[in-house]
């Protein structure tokens, strides 16, 4: 399905010599890959794994040719954490806004970002829903409902007003 490849690009000589473009075998392959992992993984176990599983398969293949692995970035995962008041502060305020219960689905997963800013400011994250499955999320004609627009907005606002008066000002 659209915006579940983990393979982002395969790259190789051919697409750049000879008269047909196939008369030429290529010196060079390139593949870039991005690999999401779950909490309690680390970045250097799944690097170390995932680089020890292309060494194994390219050597069960018995060729003369070289394999190299880069590792251009990794992150941490992040996990958010429904019982917090934040959470439940949202959850009202969606609730309130579009009048049924909040189905929390786990978030989670390679959020390097979302794991540095929680670590950064000392408090915990969450992820404010405004969009559905359906909007294709990260992918080409990514879009997100007008209806789903507005109310998260108005849910936003009631979200915020419900943190003013549970975390009072000292000033």
């Amino acid at each position: 399905p659209a915006g579940d490849e983990s393979v982002h690009g395969a790259n190789s000589a051919w697409r750049k010599f000879g008269p047909t473009r196939f008369s030429v075998i290529p010196c060079k392959a390139v593949g870039k890959v991005s690999i999401r992992f779950v909490p309690d993984q680390t970045p250097e176990s799944v690097s170390r794994s995932f680089e020890q599983h292309i060494r194994d398969a390219f050597a069960r293949l018995g060729g003369d040719n070289r394999v190299s692995v880069t590792i251009h970035n990794t992150g941490m995962w992040w996990l958010g954490d429904p019982s917090n008041k934040f959470y439940q502060a949202a959850k009202g305020a969606l609730e309130a806004e579009w009048g049924r219960e909040v189905l929390f689905v786990r978030e989670g997963g390679t959020m390097p970002v979302t794991y540095l800013l929680e670590k950064a400011m000392f408090c915990p994250a969450l992820h404010f829903p405004l969009g559905q499955s359906t909007d294709s999320p990260h992918v080409a004609n990514e879009r997100i409902g007008r209806q789903n627009l507005f109310k998260g907005r108005s849910s936003l606002r009631r979200f915020l007003h419900s943190l003013a008066h549970a975390c009072p000002s000292s000033a």
